[in-house]
């Protein structure tokens, strides 16, 4: 991608060395109506009957472009503006308070992306201080379910 080629590239070393395998939507702002509308992975793996993090790169550059529009694919970061590793969110509606703060570089093709993004919008959020077990069921019946390849970059 010409337009942020950091930022691909990133993301496509984390898919091409099969570091988001068996990785987990760990966070998810969908409980909260006035809040941003966000489903975030890329930062755990499910291993055996537990979680493990994800083996991360050098921070790379915010590459700020693009409207944090419905379907949108951006990297997540800390407070710091050039810290994404490997983390990654999907917006689940429009977001313009996230504009020009995260690197959006891709979106979920047509209308099947968008259904998959309302699968996962609509999966019960849970608090990860609590009992995992039926979480990691939920996240497996979703991964077979939604196997399919429904990202643009």
């Amino acid at each position: 991608d010409d337009t942020m080629p950091v930022t691909v590239a990133n993301f496509l070393r984390y898919v091409d060395s099969s570091r988001y395998d068996s990785t987990i939507i760990h966070r998810s702002t969908t409980y909260n109506p006035a809040d941003i509308q966000i489903v975030q992975g890329g930062g755990f793996a499910l291993t055996g009957s537990g979680l493990s993090y994800v083996a991360t790169d050098a921070p790379i550059p915010l590459e700020a472009s693009g409207r944090n529009f419905r379907g949108t694919l951006a990297m997540a970061r800390t407070e710091d503006l050039n810290s994404a590793t490997s983390q990654w969110f999907f917006n689940c509606t429009d977001n313009p308070g996230l504009d020009s703060n995260y690197a959006v570089f891709g979106r979920g093709v047509g209308n099947s992306g968008l259904a998959v993004l309302d699968a996962m919008a609509s999966v019960p959020v849970y608090n990860l201080s609590g009992n995992l077990a039926e979480l990691f069921l939920n996240c497996l019946w979703f991964k077979r379910r939604h196997q399919a390849s429904f990202l643009s970059l």
